[in-house]
């Protein structure tokens, strides 16, 4: 990395765009929150386009730090695609190295149109290629024991003589059935590492609780009834016991209909050929 490249740096910190963390992990800096992440359309329709439905696909997201209406945003226009090497890919994502450091470096030492960004890592969950368990698409909205140790990861860079520690989080990308796009945030220490655990902790609620929750509202119940018909399952005969693989799913999907319908896209939200606005509250009011 370059000077210029440690003043673009240093122009985020008096920004406060990030801040240094002062705790265990020495000189690691982190995204400021609250903080909104933008898709823009454009890139939404290519993760539409490129979404596979039998195995994981990744890359990188281009967010360049911008302030809207005195809000912290990473404005995301573009997306750099890296193959799967992973020898079971309908299962894990793994990134070639050799794209994956190129990608990062010229994210952050700057592209052609001499913009920076932070490279924000993302990878697709498949949603299988028959609809014989719908429910597949919404458990799939969950992430892996090495989804979440990568979001932890830290990037370590050097510049001018310096050592620099950034934290940033990933994003997961699921395409539905219906081709709506669920995009989520998660790790980088300033959101939850799974998003079943976030939707039972913002609601401060059970898994049960979330169903009752879903209920509230005619149209939602009406829309999981419809679900439980298209797969030939009667309501009084679905079985709400704790722990039900089939509960958990369908708890996700009423969270998602529920979020569709309040426009709440705290952490993760659904959208289909439009642009996606992701809030990353501030730590602590969430």
């Amino acid at each position: 990395m370059d000077y210029n490249f440690l003043g673009w740096y240093d122009s985020l910190i008096r920004e406060e765009f990030i801040y240094d963390s002062k705790d265990e992990s020495a000189n690691t800096f982190y995204l400021k929150t609250p903080l909104k992440i933008l898709i823009t359309k454009k890139v939404i329709s290519s993760l539409q386009k490129r979404y596979k439905t039998d195995y994981e696909i990744g890359g990188i997201l281009l967010a360049e730090p911008v302030r809207i209406e005195s809000n912290n945003v990473l404005l995301i226009e573009g997306v750099r695609y890296i193959q799967n090497l992973s020898c079971n890919p309908e299962k894990s994502y793994q990134r070639k190295p050799e794209s994956y450091n190129k990608y990062i470096r010229s994210c952050l030492k700057g592209t052609k149109d001499g913009k920076r960004y932070l490279p924000l890592t993302f990878h697709t969950h498949p949603r299988g290629s028959d609809e014989e368990d719908i429910l597949k698409t919404y458990f799939q909205m969950s992430t892996s024991e090495a989804d979440q140790k990568f979001s932890r990861k830290i990037f370590t860079l050097s510049a001018g003589g310096r050592k620099i520690n950034l934290a940033l989080p990933s994003i997961l990308c699921l395409v539905t059935t219906s081709d709506d796009v669920f995009i989520g945030a998660y790790g980088g220490k300033i959101a939850s590492d799974n998003f079943k655990e976030y939707s039972e902790k913002i609601l401060g609620k059970t898994i049960n609780s979330v169903m009752d929750w879903g209920f509230e509202s005619e149209s939602l119940f009406k829309g999981f009834l419809s679900v439980l018909a298209s797969m030939g399952i009667g309501f009084l005969s679905f079985g709400l016991e704790n722990g039900n693989y089939r509960l958990h799913s369908l708890a996700m999907q009423l969270v998602m209909m529920r979020k569709q319908t309040e426009s709440d896209n705290n952490y993760f939200t659904i959208t289909n050929n439009e642009e996606a606005i992701i809030n990353l509250p501030k730590l602590g009011s969430s």
